[in-house]
């Protein structure tokens, strides 16, 4: 993998040289909204911790 500071996009190469796994947990619906946990596992880093910020459900 080569290191690139200067990127201009995300290309499906790029996206598989940064990203080893993505984890998709099962969504959870009992406060009456779909909520559902996705974790993504980065190569060389791991699993980054939670920046509590909600994805909104009109975007997911």
């Amino acid at each position: 993998m080569q290191a690139n500071t200067d990127l201009t996009e995300l290309t499906p190469t790029i996206l598989n040289d940064l990203v080893s796994k993505v984890f998709v947990e099962t969504p959870d619906k009992s406060n009456g909204k779909r909520r559902q946990n996705i974790h993504i596992s980065y190569n060389l880093v791991g699993i980054l911790p939670e920046l509590n910020t909600p994805i909104h459900e009109e975007m997911a």
